[in-house]
């Protein structure tokens, strides 16, 4: 037994391939990625608007806290 695992393992080590090679990408685009390529072959811009839902509340919220940290809490100290 220990005779034929040592022939099937030394053949089958053999018979591998053990070179470099090269494999080729074979993956497609993303949608967003083909969005994009197909506006730029169309000669579109592509600019939205859309930015300005994400960063808007952030800019609030932001502001907000300032507003609170710096001008409401300066304005009780001075009253003290």
């Amino acid at each position: 037994m220990k005779k034929l695992t040592i022939i099937y393992l030394t053949l089958i080590m053999s018979s591998c391939f053990s070179g470099p090679q090269f494999i080729p990408d074979e993956r497609n685009d993303s949608p967003m990625t083909y969005a994009i390529k197909k506006g730029i072959d169309s000669g579109q811009s592509g600019n939205s608007y859309g930015w300005i839902f994400w960063y808007a509340p952030i800019a609030i919220i932001a502001f907000l806290w300032a507003y609170r940290e710096f001008i409401t809490k300066r304005s009780s100290k001075n009253e003290q």
